[in-house]
C-alpha cells in the first residue's frame, strides 16, 4: 500500500489474505470499525506463516482504535516493521478497542524491539489457544519487546506470549 488502509467506524469488513501479504507502513491499517483479518490459504515457515500484514521500517501492522474491534484468525501473520536504526514496530496497537486473536501477532525488530500487541488502559485483548504473541529482537545495548505490553488494559491471555531479548 503506499497509505494507510482506513476501515471507517460502523462499517464492519472480513479481509481474506488467502496466501498474500498486505505491506506498507505508518500504519499499514487503522481499525475504526469491526474487522476481520484471516488466511484461508497460509505459506507456513519453520514456526510461523510467511505472509500477513507486514508494515515496513519500523512503522506499526495494525492501529486499532477506541472504536475498532478487531479479530485475528489463527494462523495469520501480524508484523510490525523491522528498523535498522529506530525502533522496532508494534504488531497490533490497541489505543482504547478491543482485540481477539488467534494468530501470530510479531513486533518488529529494532534498537529497542517492538511489541506484539500494545494495549492502552482503555483496551481489551483476548488471545485464544493457538496464538502466539512475541516482541521483537532488540539490538546491542537495546531492549526487546514484550509480547503484550499492557498498560492498565484487560488482558485474557489464552495462547503463548514470548518477551524478547535485547
Amino acid at each position: 500500500l503506499t497509505g494507510t488502509l482506513v476501515i471507517p467506524a460502523g462499517n464492519e469488513l472480513t479481509i481474506d489474505l488467502n496466501g498474500h501479504s498486505i505491506t506498507g507502513g505508518a500504519p499499514v491499517i487503522e481499525n475504526n470499525g469491526t474487522l476481520t483479518i484471516k488466511d484461508s490459504n497460509p505459506n507456513f515457515g519453520e514456526t510461523t506463516p510467511t505472509n500477513g500484514v507486514m508494515a515496513d521500517d519500523g512503522a506499526n501492522a495494525i492501529n486499532n482504535t477506541n472504536t475498532g474491534n478487531l479479530t485475528i484468525a489463527v494462523d495469520t501473520l501480524i508484523k510490525g516493521g523491522d528498523s535498522e536504526n529506530g525502533n522496532g514496530g508494534i504488531g497490533i496497537n490497541n489505543v482504547g478497542g478491543s482485540v481477539t486473536s488467534g494468530g501470530f501477532v510479531l513486533g518488529g525488530n529494532g534498537k529497542n524491539g517492538g511489541a506484539g500487541i500494545r494495549n492502552s488502559s482503555n483496551g481489551t485483548v483476548t488471545t485464544v489457544i493457538g496464538a502466539t504473541t512475541q516482541g521483537g529482537n532488540g539490538g546491542a545495548g537495546g531492549n526487546g519487546g514484550h509480547g503484550i505490553d499492557n498498560d492498565g488494559g484487560t488482558v485474557n491471555n489464552g495462547g503463548v506470549t514470548i518477551g524478547c531479548k535485547g
